[in-house]
C-alpha cells in the first residue's frame, strides 16, 4: 500500500512559441551518448528544458523576449541590434541525501528521435526512445520519485510506502535569485522570469474514501520540504484537483468574455465581443484560416468619452487549450453580443445573442430574415439602458446562429423579435449585477431542435401555440420558444409574465421534452398554478420563479414564485434523474433553510432550492455564501449530475454593482473553500466554484480562481457557462481589464498574456473531480500458478473500484489478492469510479505472465553390469539436484554420469522460478555372474 504525494508545476510565466502552434507534451528522451554522461533524460517543454540526473533534475529556462526578438527579426518586424544574446537561467532541484536506483523511463512512446550532429560519431545516436514518465525508485527508504507531465506542464510526485518518513523528502534548490513562500505558493525569481509553484494539495484514501489533509511548503534558506501535519501514515496520500487549462485569447483588440460551452471531445467554445475603441485596432481578434468572418463587421455606440462598436467573437479551443481549432467574428454593421452557447451531437455550435444590425448574417431558409428593430438602448440605468455600456442604436432583436462543425460557414441563422426590444432584460431591479441584461439560455435536444429562454419588450413578439399569447406588460416579459434544427420553423413560443417587469434566464427539458424555465419578476400577477409552494408574490422588490411548460408549449403545467419579502431572483434551473427540480439564485431575505441536515450559512446572499416535479413540495432549500447579509456572486453556471451532486459557478467583486440598482460592490471574501481547492485566498474579485454533495448535505469542493490587483477583477459579461456531466467547468471570463496579466493561465496555453491594453476574453477548463487509475503489483509481473498475488491500488480520485483479473474472476476490494490456477498471459484491468462525478471512470491495465509449475521428466535406463558408467537424464526445470549424489560425477547436472555396483534408485529435484518437482528412476545392475542363457557368463 502506498501513500502518494503529488503536486503540479503550473508555471505562471508567459510562454511564447513562434506563432500559435500546438506545443508538444513533455517527452523525456533517453541519453544514449548524445549528451554528457551526467544527463540521463531530457524533457522539452515550452521555453525550458528539464534535465534529469541521478537524484536531481534541473530546469533550463530560456528568455521569452529574446526568442520573440529573433522571430521579429526573421520576419522583418525588428532591426538587428548591435549585440544580441539568448539568455538562459538554470534552476536545479537536488533531492537532499537521496540514493537509490538510476532513473528509468516508463510508458514508452511510439515515436523516437535521431541525433546526428557534429563530427563526433560517438554523439551520433539513432532511435532515441521517448517516455511519458521518469521513475527514480527508492530515493529514500520507502520513497519513489516520478517526473511526468500534464499537457505541456511538468508534474512530479513522491510515492512513499507505509511507514516511510515523509520528513526526509527535501529539495535543495540551486540557482534561483530569490526564493520565498506567499499564500503557500513557492516563488522562484530568476533572471528570465518568475516561476510560481502552486500550493501542494493532498488527500488520503482511507478505506476507499477521500480524506483531505493539509499540505504546506516548508522552506528554510534554499531547502524545501513539506509539512503534512494531520495525515495517517497507514493510508495513501494523493493530490486533487487539476486545472486543465486557462488561457487568454491574446487579442490585441479589447474583447470581453460572456459565454462558454463544450463538445463531446472536451473542446471549449468561448464567446464574447470584440470592441473597436480609440485605443485598439478593430481587427485585432485572432481568427483562423477559413473563418466565417475574419474581420470586424462594424458597430456604433458610446462608452463615456470613447466611441466604440462591438461584434461577437467565437473561439473554439482544443481539449488542452494549446491551440485554436477555429476562431471567427460574427456580426453586422452595428452592435452584437452573445448570451449563451451550446453544441449539438454533431459538434455544431448554436449561438444565442442580441443584435442592432440590419444586415446581421442570416441564411436563406431563416424563420425571420429581416431585422425588426426597436427603440434605442443606451448605456447606464433606467428604462431603455443597460449597465455594460453596449448600445443598441436601432433597438435589439434576438439572434440565433448555427455554425458548421469547422466554423467556416453557417448551417442556419435567424432573427426573432417584434417591434420592441427583444433579448434584453431592461429592468433596473432585475439587473442586479453588472451585465444581467444579457441573461438567457439556449439548449438543444437529440433532434437538434433548440429551446430558448430570454426576455422581450415587444407586445407583438411572434407567438405560436403558446400558453400565454398576449404581452403581460411592464418593460419586458419572459419568452420561451422552440425552433426546429434548421431555424426555419418556430415550433412553439409563449410569453410568461405579468403587468410589471419579468425576465426568463434559464431552461431545461425533461425526458418527455416538457420544459422547465426560471427567472425573475416584479409582477404581483405573474402566471402561477394552484397547489404550488408560492402561488402569490412574496411582497419584496423582486421574486424568482420557476415554471413547467408542456412539450407543445400550450399548457402551463405548474408555476410558482420563489422568494421572500425582500429581493430574490432565480438564475438557473436543473433536473435530476428522478425529475426533481433545482433552482439557484440570489436573495437578500430570510430564504428558508431546511430540513435540519442541509448545509447552510445563515444571512448569506445565495439560495439553493430543490422542489418536486409538480412544484408543490420543497424537498430542501438553503442559503449559502459568506454570511455577510449581502449577495456575493453573479451566477454563471449550474449542474446537477447523475449522483445529484450540485455544481455552481459565479463571480463577485467591485464590478458587481456597476450600473445596477445597488451602489458599491459584492465581494468573494469570506466564501468557504476546501482543502482540495485550486486557490484558497481571494482579493475579493474572483471567480468561485462550489460543489455540494447529494441533497446539499455538505460541501465537497470550493475554490476561488483569479488574479490580484486592479487588473485581476475577473467577471463575466452576462452570459452562460457550463459544466459537463464529469464535473468539468467550461467558463468564459472577462479578464485582465486594464491591460494586465494577473489572470492565472497555464503553461502551454494558447495565449498566456493579455494582448490588448484593456480586456481579453479568458477561457477556463477546470476539472473539479480529477480521477486517475493506477494499478500495481507487490512483486514481479511474472508469477507462478497458484501463487497468491497482492495487487496495489495507487489511484487517486476514486471511491468505487473494480478489478478484472482476466481469468473470469473480479473483485471490488481496494487492494485485492488473487491466485491464478492456469498458466497463460493475463491483462488485469482496474476500473475506478468517482462518487462526485458519478459516471466518470478511469482504467489502468497490467499485463501478467503466469508460469506453469515444473514437471520433472526422467528417461528409462537399461540394465547394466556393475561399475558401468551410465548417463542419467532429466528435464523440465532450470536447476537440478540428484541424490544420492556420491555415485554421480555431478549431482547438479541435468545429465550426470552414474557408476554403481548394485541396483540403485536415484531421485532428482527439478526447480524453476516457481516451485520444485521430483522424479525417481531405477538403475538396475546384474549380479557379478549371471547365467541367463545356457550358463553363458554375461558379466565377468
Amino acid at each position: 500500500m502506498y501513500k502518494l504525494l503529488t503536486y503540479l508545476f503550473l508555471f505562471l510565466i508567459p510562454i511564447v512559441g513562434f506563432g500559435h502552434q500546438d506545443p508538444p507534451a513533455v517527452k523525456y528522451q533517453e541519453n544514449k551518448g548524445q549528451w554528457g554522461k551526467d544527463l540521463i533524460f531530457l524533457g522539452k517543454a515550452p521555453n525550458m528544458d528539464v534535465m534529469v540526473g541521478q537524484g536531481k533534475f534541473m530546469l533550463q529556462l530560456r528568455s521569452e523576449s529574446d526568442y520573440a526578438l529573433i522571430h521579429d527579426i526573421h520576419h522583418g518586424l525588428a532591426e538587428i541590434p548591435d549585440s544580441m544574446a539568448i539568455h538562459f537561467h538554470n534552476i536545479e532541484f537536488d533531492l537532499v541525501n537521496s540514493h537509490g536506483n538510476k532513473p528509468v523511463g516508463q510508458k514508452k512512446l511510439g515515436d523516437y528521435v535521431n541525433y546526428f550532429l557534429g563530427d563526433d560519431p560517438n554523439r551520433w545516436q539513432g532511435g532515441v526512445k521517448q517516455f511519458e514518465d521518469v521513475h527514480m525508485s527508492s530515493i529514500y527508504p520507502g520513497v519513489d520519485f516520478i517526473l511526468s507531465s500534464l499537457s505541456a506542464s511538468i508534474k512530479y510526485e513522491f510515492r512513499a510506502s507505509s511507514g516511510a518518513d515523509i520528513e526526509q523528502i527535501k529539495f535543495k534548490i540551486r540557482g534561483a535569485d530569490t526564493l520565498f513562500i506567499e499564500d503557500n505558493r513557492l516563488h522562484l525569481q530568476n533572471s528570465v522570469d518568475e516561476l510560481i509553484d502552486e500550493q501542494p494539495i493532498a488527500w488520503q484514501i482511507v478505506e476507499g474514501e477521500k480524506r483531505f489533509v493539509k499540505c504546506l511548503y516548508d522552506l528554510t534558506s534554499d531547502t524545501l520540504g513539506f509539512s503534512i501535519p494531520t495525515y495517517d501514515p497507514k493510508y495513501p496520500l494523493v493530490i486533487d484537483p487539476t486545472l486543465i487549462f486557462s488561457t487568454f485569447t491574446g487579442s490585441s483588440t479589447d474583447n470581453w468574455g460572456s459565454t462558454a460551452t463544450y463538445d463531446s471531445l472536451g473542446n471549449l467554445y468561448a464567446g464574447g465581443i470584440a470592441i473597436t475603441t480609440l485605443t485598439g485596432s478593430m481587427n485585432g481578434y485572432p481568427t483562423t484560416t477559413g473563418a466565417f468572418q475574419s474581420s470586424y463587421q462594424g458597430g456604433a455606440g458610446s462608452f463615456p468619452n470613447q466611441p466604440y462598436g462591438t461584434d461577437i467573437v467565437i473561439s473554439k479551443f482544443d481539449d488542452d487549450g494549446a491551440s485554436l481549432i477555429y476562431s471567427t467574428y460574427l456580426g453586422g454593421n452595428n452592435n452584437e453580443i452573445p448570451h449563451s452557447l451550446v453544441v449539438n451531437n454533431n459538434n455544431q455550435l448554436y449561438v444565442l445573442g442580441t443584435t442592432s444590425s440590419s444586415n446581421f448574417p442570416v441564411t436563406g431558409s431563416a424563420y425571420d430574415g429581416t431585422f425588426n428593430g426597436g427603440s434605442s438602448i443606451g448605456a447606464g440605468t433606467g428604462g431603455n439602458n443597460n449597465s455594460s455600456g453596449v448600445q443598441y442604436p436601432n433597438g435589439s432583436d434576438i439572434l440565433i446562429t448555427k455554425f458548421n462543425a469547422n466554423g467556416t460557414g453557417l448551417v442556419a441563422s435567424t432573427y426573432i423579435g417584434g417591434s420592441g426590444n427583444d433579448g434584453i432584460n431592461l429592468s433596473d431591479t432585475l439587473q442586479k449585477a453588472y451585465s444581467d441584461e444579457f441573461r438567457g439560455e439556449i439548449i438543444v435536444d437529440n433532434n437538434d431542435n433548440c429551446y430558448v429562454a430570454t426576455s422581450s419588450g415587444s407586445s407583438n413578439f411572434p407567438i405560436v401555440n403558446g400558453f400565454q399569447s398576449t404581452y403581460g406588460g411592464g418593460l419586458t416579459d419572459g419568452v420561451v420558444f422552440k425552433f426546429n434544427s434548421s431555424l426555419s420553423s418556430l415550433l412553439w413560443s409563449s410569453y410568461i409574465g405579468g403587468t410589471d417587469a419579468d425576465a426568463a434566464y434559464s431552461l431545461q427539458f425533461d425526458p418527455n421534452l416538457n420544459v422547465f424555465a426560471t427567472g425573475g419578476t416584479k409582477s404581483n400577477n405573474f402566471p402561477t398554478t394552484s397547489g404550488v409552494i408560492h402561488p402569490t408574490f412574496q411582497t419584496g422588490s423582486a421574486d424568482g420563479w420557476v415554471a413547467k411548460i408542456s412539450n407543445n408549449g400550450q399548457t402551463l403545467q405548474a408555476s410558482t414564485y420563489l422568494g421572500t419579502n425582500d429581493y430574490d431572483q432565480s438564475f438557473f434551473v436543473q433536473l435530476d434523474l428522478q425529475g426533481n427540480v433545482y433552482c439557484v439564485g440570489q436573495t437578500l431575505g430570510a430564504y428558508p433553510i431546511g430540513p435540519s441536515w442541509v448545509y447552510s450559512v445563515n444571512n448569506s446572499g445565495q439560495f439553493l432550492h430543490k422542489l418536486s416535479n409538480n412544484l408543490q413540495t420543497t424537498i430542501f432549500s438553503t442559503r449559502w455564501g459568506s454570511g455577510n447579509s449581502a449577495i456575493n456572486l453573479s451566477l454563471s453556471a449550474f449542474l446537477v449530475n447523475q449522483c445529484n451532486h450540485i455544481f455552481i459557478a459565479g463571480w463577485g467583486g467591485t464590478l458587481f454593482g456597476s450600473g445596477s440598482i445597488t451602489s458599491g460592490s459584492s465581494t468573494t471574501t469570506g466564501l468557504p473553500t476546501t482543502s482540495n481547492s485550486y486557490q484558497q485566498t481571494t482579493d475579493g474579485n474572483d471567480l468561485y466554484f462550489i460543489v455540494f454533495e447529494d441533497s446539499a448535505k455538505a460541501v465537497l469542493f470550493a475554490s476561488f480562481f483569479g488574479g490580484t490587483g486592479n487588473t485581476g477583477r475577473e467577471h463575466v459579461d452576462g452570459g452562460t457557462s457550463r459544466f459537463d456531466k464529469k464535473g468539468i467547468i467550461y467558463q468564459a471570463v472577462c479578464a485582465g481589464c486594464g491591460g494586465g496579466n494577473a489572470f492565472p493561465t497555464t503553461t502551454g496555453a494558447y495565449a498566456t498574456s493579455n494582448g490588448s491594453n484593456n480586456c481579453n476574453l479568458g477561457a477556463i477548463k477546470y476539472d473539479l473531480v480529477t480521477l486517475e487509475a493506477e494499478a500495481d503489483i507487490d512483486g514481479p509481473l511474472e508469477i507462478c500458478v497458484n501463487d497468491s498475488i497482492q495487487f496495489q491500488n495507487e489511484s487517486f480520485g476514486g471511491s468505487l473500484y473494480l478489478w478484472d483479473f482476466g481469468d473470469g474472476n473480479s473483485s471490488d476490494e481496494f487492494e485485492p489478492k488473487h491466485a491464478y490456477t492456469t498458466a497463460g498471459n493475463y491483462d488485469v484491468i482496474l476500473i475506478i469510479y468517482d462518487s462526485v462525478s458519478c459516471i466518470f471512470a478511469d482504467t489502468d491495465t497490467i499485463s501478467l505472465v503466469v508460469i506453469p509449475g515444473p514437471h520433472a521428466n526422467v528417461g528409462s535406463l537399461p540394465r547394466v553390469c556393475p561399475d558401468t558408467p551410465v548417463q542419467l537424464s532429466a528435464s523440465g526445470g532450470l536447476t537440478y539436484q540428484w541424490s544420492p549424489g556420491g555415485k554421480l560425477n555431478d549431482p547438479f547436472s541435468a545429465t550426470p554420469i552414474a557408476n554403481v555396483e548394485v541396483t540403485t534408485w536415484f531421485t532428482v529435484s527439478v526447480t524453476d522460478s516457481c516451485v520444485t518437482d521430483t522424479a525417481r528412476v531405477e538403475l538396475r545392475v546384474f549380479p557379478d555372474k549371471t547365467s541367463a542363457i545356457e550358463d553363458t557368463a554375461l558379466c565377468q
